[in-house]
């Protein structure tokens, strides 16, 4: 029981952490580091991240729906109007795992 209760406390620690800290933890795979990147609005490491994840298998298939619209919404944002660039600044979130 009392093992229990500290793996469980040892969670909640790590969880909360990580929450607080907002960036992914040490041992988190590419796919979560490419999430994390997304949210601070680091493109460009969040290609490099989701193509790592694809080679890894780490949530192949999200990876390369998220690759996917990163580098659709990067192409047109240096060929469309500051509108595009900004809905998706104010949207990263918006990838998450499929």
């Amino acid at each position: 029981m009392a093992g229990r209760v500290v793996t469980w406390a040892i969670a909640l620690l790590l969880a909360v952490g990580i929450t607080l800290n907002g960036s992914a933890p040490a041992w988190a795979g590419p796919f979560e580091l490419g999430i994390r990147a997304v949210e601070h609005q680091d493109y460009g490491a969040a290609v490099q991240a989701f193509t790592t994840a694809i080679a890894q298998d780490d949530h192949a298939s999200a990876a390369y729906g998220n690759r996917c619209l990163i580098q659709l919404w990067g192409s047109q944002l240096t060929q469309r109007s500051p509108t595009a660039r900004q809905q998706f600044d104010l949207t990263p979130t918006r990838l998450k795992p499929i």
